[in-house]
């Protein structure tokens, strides 16, 4: 349920008006990084086949992709390609790290 909250929250985020979304004190490309991370390392750990992570993981990087395109319509944002491979490289760790954890505890 979690990692299903977190797709949520990067939709709300990413679609949001620019003036509207909250904002860290951190680099907009770790921001996406350390979201994503997250959103995977939670899917890992919920879904433990590896044809489902891949599945995961492909979906994921297309939404990034077209969440970002879909910002030049959104008034304060703009699309960044390299926020979209951020949020990929992000997702690409957490789910990797996960799948490790799942291995190293696999009752946890």
């Amino acid at each position: 349920m979690l990692a299903w909250a977190c797709v949520l929250a990067i939709l709300a985020l990413s679609l949001a008006p620019g003036d509207a979304r909250p904002h860290t004190a951190l680099p907009g490309k770790l921001e996406h990084f350390i979201a994503y991370a997250g959103t995977g390392l939670l899917f890992s750990i919920a879904y433990r086949r590896r044809r489902t992570r891949a599945l995961i993981w492909g979906a994921l990087v297309i939404a990034s992709v077209v969440l970002e395109g879909i910002q030049s319509f959104i008034p304060g944002r703009s699309p960044d390609l390299l926020d979209a491979l951020a949020s990929s490289m992000g997702l690409t760790v957490g789910l990797a790290f996960g799948a490790a954890l799942v291995r190293l505890w696999p009752r946890a």
